[in-house]
């Protein structure tokens, strides 16, 4: 069984932030939660791109 724990978004094709964040009460009292922010076009792109086929192959669901 394999979950995606990463929180993830992409902001214009130019910004990315990867998070682990956790707002439960574990996440907020208790774990050490670690984030990054990516100022990166070409990265942006990258990760647009590889979750785009995620969704494309079924192996994640579109959520509006």
């Amino acid at each position: 069984m394999a979950a995606l724990h990463a929180k993830t978004i992409s902001v214009d094709d130019s910004k990315s932030l990867i998070t682990s964040a956790n707002l439960s009460f574990h996440g907020l009292e208790k774990n050490i939660e670690l984030g990054c922010l990516i100022d990166s076009s070409d990265y942006a792109k990258k990760l647009h791109s590889l979750f785009s086929d995620l969704i494309e192959t079924r192996k994640v669901k579109k959520v509006y």
